[in-house]
């Protein structure tokens, strides 16, 4: 005779082909962690500070209260975000206005428009192109864009971004500069110049947009120092070739540190610890370039791991060892599954066959979930709770519930 307690704890799946699946775990008190992203509508406007590409998909970096209390966010420009006016005339310092969607794990907006208010595209205009030549008086400048020559006046209303920064010259300004220009379209000045900024001068890059997002492979981690070795993986953001690319293109080895400002997170919901973290572990980082290369990270998110129990942890036990605090098991719905290596420890709560228990209640053969941190990567789980239940019980159980859904189906019929 099953007691009606048990049959109340244990909630038992079907079985098919003599196997069993399905949940065993609906006895333990758990807080479901919901398995998939979570995202908040966001509106905000800000200063553009950097500005990676002015080819989407791209990355931008835009200050929220630039004049106070600021806050910096990253936001994910996609081929599918809407921009108004087009990108390449856009320029650091421009003041854009963002809706889209906030990671809430990550805090990275993947922006769904984004409106430059510094363009009004019936006053402005656009250009890029290369310094061929620089008036001695300093009243304008040819610029070659796409084998044509380009006459650009500078006026009292001109403002030069050069050398070092904002307050620029026209001596800042030399043969050979890549330049991005704002052109007043309704001056009685023709090709009048609103702002003038140099881009590049042959290796150096101004206005570096140092902040990116991109997705690495842990490669070792040197948690004493704070440092890690990762090699990037495929990502559109960072293009082989793109002058603004600090970071490095697919294969590339990086050093990324990190301080007591960065944020370590799972996948989906949970903050984590580099602790957590192990070689092989797929990772999302948002980081700024440091001149020596290295990337200083204020985000790192492993989605190698994350809270779950999922169906995959019901597996049945095939070694035990009480002395490392582990559990060896293969999967129920695959024998011939990889096996698992569940670990537990002192603040672990265990089950077996409904019932309060300790590890030396777990037997070779048992029916097992566990619930906790897994990495899938290495095919383990830090396990916060573990049940697990007699084979035998398994489809006494299961016989048990069959004849109990059988009645209730006759109860209906006589009711019909």
């Amino acid at each position: 005779m099953i007691s009606t307690n048990i049959l109340r704890k244990a909630t038992i799946g079907l079985v098919a082909t003599g196997m069993m699946v399905g949940s065993l775990f609906a006895a333990l008190p758990v807080q479901a962690e919901e398995q998939s992203e979570s995202f908040v509508e966001v509106h905000f406007s800000g200063q553009l500070i950097e500005l990676s590409s002015t080819e989407k998909p791209t990355t931008i970096v835009v200050r929220e209260n630039p004049q106070g209390e600021f806050t910096d966010h990253t936001v994910d420009v996609t081929e599918d975000t809407f921009t108004v006016p087009a990108m390449d005339g856009w320029l650091v310092g421009d003041y854009v206005t963002v809706r889209g969607q906030q990671n809430e794990n990550t805090d990275v907006v993947i922006a769904k428009s984004v409106v430059n208010q510094s363009v009004n595209l019936l006053r402005h205009g656009s250009l890029n192109g290369w310094i061929e030549e620089v008036a001695e008086d300093g009243s304008y400048i040819v610029v070659q864009w796409q084998d044509i020559l380009h006459t650009v006046n500078i006026t009292d209303n001109t403002h030069l971004v050069g050398n070092d920064g904002p307050n620029g010259t026209i001596d800042d300004f030399e043969l050979g500069d890549r330049v991005r220009i704002r052109l007043i379209k309704d001056s009685e000045v023709e090709n009048e110049a609103r702002i003038i900024m140099i881009l590049r001068r042959g290796p150096r890059i101004y206005n570096l947009a140092r902040t990116r997002g991109f997705w690495a492979e842990l490669n070792e981690i040197d948690g004493e120092n704070d440092t890690m070795n990762v090699t990037i993986l495929e990502n559109p953001h960072l293009r082989d070739g793109d002058v603004n690319n600090l970071v490095g293109v697919e294969g590339e080895q990086v050093t990324v540190t990190w301080n007591e400002y960065t944020k370590f997170v799972r996948r989906y919901f949970g903050s984590t610890t580099e602790d957590e973290l192990s070689p092989g572990d797929r990772l999302f980082i948002v980081g700024r370039v440091n001149d020596d290369g290295t990337v200083l990270s204020r985000l790192i998110k492993d989605n190698s791991i994350f809270i779950s129990d999922l169906d995959h942890h019901v597996g049945e036990i095939v070694d035990l060892d009480t002395d490392a605090n582990t559990v060896t098991v293969v999967p129920v719905r695959n024998s011939e599954g990889e096996e698992w290596t569940i670990n537990y420890d002192d603040e672990t709560v265990f089950l077996v066959n409904g019932e309060r228990a300790t590890e030396d209640d777990l037997a070779v053969g048992m029916v097992m979930r566990a619930r906790g941190t897994a990495n899938f990567q290495l095919k383990t789980v830090d396990a916060v709770k573990i049940a697990a239940y007699d084979k035998d019980l398994v489809f006494e159980l299961h016989e048990a519930r069959i004849s109990e859904m059988l009645n209730e189906v006759e109860e209906y019929e006589q009711a019909l």
